[in-house]
């Protein structure tokens, strides 16, 4: 994710602009920031949810930077998009082995996210 950040905060800076000088929002930080007290909460919710929302998202914002002649945005983009498939899948199968092991304790997924 740092990669990514990395990225982008060069993207804008091609552009013009810095990360925090147009608005947008914190949503992962504040995942990141409500989950630090369970791996098992951070992968359901920043991996497999916040995630997978970008990645559902990322076909129709790659049809508005092709719309705007951004080529070089959707050529990023979809790298990006690319290596979160991975992220994801990693985050599921990671999940699924904390849930294994956490049922043999008793305890449920529902039971991990809560904390």
């Amino acid at each position: 994710e740092a990669h990514h950040f990395l990225l982008w905060t060069a993207r804008l800076r091609s552009l013009g602009a810095d990360f925090g000088s147009l608005p947008t929002h914190a949503g992962l930080w504040k995942a990141a920031h409500r989950t630090r007290h369970s791996l098992a909460a951070r992968l359901a919710i920043e991996h497999m949810a916040l995630e997978a929302r970008g990645l559902d998202v990322s076909e129709k914002t790659l049809f508005r930077l092709r719309a705007c002649g951004d080529e070089t945005s959707a050529a990023l983009l979809r790298f990006i998009a690319s290596e979160e498939v991975g992220h994801v899948g990693a985050a599921l199968r990671w999940f699924v082995k904390l849930g294994e092991s956490e049922s043999e304790s008793g305890r449920g997924e529902s039971e991990i996210v809560r904390g």
